[in-house]
């Protein structure tokens, strides 16, 4: 009887303190649940966390086994599906300034290291797994760098 009232007591207090954004992650001690006032910075950090969409740890997996088949399309389409889809979303949100600026660089930088792992992995049975490595080590420090930028001021209009 007493774990029912314990149950119904914690169902209200969920409900009561959703709309405020609120949320129990076990027991009974709620955790504020506050989204960055840049959510276009959140997915560069959780793809450097491991918990974005997976392309750092999959690279890093693969060169490390030496699996390079899948590697050269992956880094082709990565280039499209991280760098110019999130690292752009990202840049198109910061407002214009120096930082903005070198958030071009840096999208840029991150073409040439996977371009850099990729020709590393190219020819079959002459693959330069150090080479691929540095470039991989390079990519990672891009994206970080990348995650450092601080956008400052009114966000700009949509383009």
């Amino acid at each position: 009887e007493r774990r029912d009232a314990v149950r119904d007591a914690t169902r209200e207090l969920r409900r009561r303190l959703a709309p405020f954004g609120v949320v129990f992650f076990g027991g009974l001690q709620p955790s504020l649940a506050v989204a960055s006032e840049w959510p276009e910075f959140d997915a560069i950090r959780d793809e450097l966390e491991g918990k974005g969409t997976g392309g750092l740890a999959f690279m890093q997996t693969r060169l490390e086994r030496g699996e390079y088949a899948e590697l050269l399309e992956f880094t082709k389409q990565w280039d499209l599906d991280f760098r110019k889809a999130v690292l752009g979303k990202a840049r198109k949100a910061m407002p214009k300034g120096p930082d903005r600026d070198r958030a071009v660089l840096v999208a840029n930088a991150v073409t040439f290291d996977l371009i850099g792992i990729n020709k590393a992995i190219r020819a079959t049975g002459k693959e330069d797994a150090a080479e691929a490595k540095r470039w991989f080590n390079t990519l990672v420090d891009d994206i970080q760098d990348f995650a450092t930028l601080q956008p400052t001021g009114a966000r700009p209009p949509p383009e």
